[in-house]
């Protein structure tokens, strides 16, 4: 996760990928590593890539988690609206409930509007 931070700090996203990939056929790979790279592609307002990580680590058989399901609802609380529940349906669709994080994310966004 060092080398992974380093590059994201560089935003070199290519090798981001590159290193997850081969942690992948590495075997190595966790669900840290998928949530590291799903914030930064989120910070870099990449939504569509964050979540094709999302379904490239279902299909690796990993399940996200909460840590996962609070970084797309962060960055959906920007937009508001349906898009956030829609966050919220899905992490109850993979049997987590929302928590604090959560919340304060959901409550955060009612205060800014």
């Amino acid at each position: 996760n060092v080398m992974l931070s380093a590059y994201i700090a560089g935003r070199d996203m290519a090798s981001t990928e590159k290193l997850l990939s081969h942690a992948s056929e590495a075997g190595v790979v966790d669900v840290s590593m998928y949530n590291t790279m799903i914030k930064a592609y989120l910070q870099l307002g990449d939504s569509r890539r964050a979540r094709a990580l999302v379904r490239t680590m279902r299909s690796a058989g990993m399940t996200p988690n909460c840590v996962t399901f609070n970084e797309l609802l962060d960055a959906a609380a920007v937009k508001g609206g349906a898009a956030m529940w829609e966050v919220v349906d899905e992490m109850e669709a993979c049997g987590l409930k929302p928590n604090n994080i959560t919340c304060s994310i959901l409550l955060k966004s009612v205060q800014q509007r």
